[in-house]
């Protein structure tokens, strides 16, 4: 009879041990997947700051040229953040019929996990008196 107690006892330690190793392998996963969510943000957060210097310093060129300022897109240029190599292409568009106002935009591309990633920004800019 006490064999049977062993036994039984032996079969709840093993069940136990079973359940804390499928916690831990869960765990793991769980946090596989957060440090690709906070790099993945991470990224995203550098190239909306560099995308957001990128228009400010579009926009400063566009108001210094004025209504003369040259349309199309610019030479794309290389930055780096937070260890991470991003691709900025500038351009300026018109987007209507006034001359005083043009379309500034810049495009992010980036790479993570062998992938391209972009995102992009735009901003009217209106040259003269008015905003």
């Amino acid at each position: 009879m006490k064999r049977l107690d062993e036994g039984g006892f032996l079969a709840a330690e093993v069940a136990v041990l079973a359940f804390l190793l499928l916690f831990a392998v869960a765990s793991l996963a769980a946090l596989e997947r957060s440090a690709a969510l906070l790099a993945h943000s991470e990224a995203e957060t550098s190239a909306m700051f560099l995308a957001e210097a990128e228009l400010a310093r579009l926009e400063q060129q566009a108001r210094a040229q004025g209504s003369g300022a040259s349309l199309g897109e610019r030479q794309p240029h290389e930055a780096e953040a937070n260890g991470r190599n991003f691709t900025l292409t500038p351009k300026l568009s018109a987007p209507g019929a006034s001359p005083s106002v043009c379309q500034a935009s810049v495009r992010v591309t980036w790479l993570e996990k062998g992938e391209v990633q972009e995102l992009s920004l735009e901003r009217t800019v209106q040259f003269g008196g008015g905003r």
